[in-house]
């Protein structure tokens, strides 16, 4: 949509969450959520066959955030991210 537009993309990163929101409980406890607003990755004369290269520079500035910020590598673990298209699939 973005590349459609001519709009840029401001990458956004939110660290802290599951500190004050664990995934094993329903309620929030008190805490502090940082929110990290990127310098935003220009789209202008970008095609449809640009959308990975796009993709890869958004996710690369966030990676690069909370690896400086938070010592976080951001890696994402094969098995996570099939979980939710297998379970997409299941219910198809």
């Amino acid at each position: 949509m973005a590349i459609g537009a001519g709009a840029p993309i401001v990458p956004v990163v939110v660290y802290g969450t599951i500190a004050v929101n664990p995934r094993t409980e329903f309620r929030a406890s008190p805490g502090t959520v940082h929110v990290h607003l990127l310098e935003p990755v220009p789209t202008a004369g970008l095609t449809y066959a640009d959308r990975d290269e796009l993709a890869e520079r958004v996710r690369q500035r966030m990676a690069d955030c909370l690896r400086a910020h938070y010592g976080v590598d951001p890696a994402i673990e094969p098995s996570r991210r099939a979980a939710p298209v297998e379970a997409e699939q299941a219910s198809a």
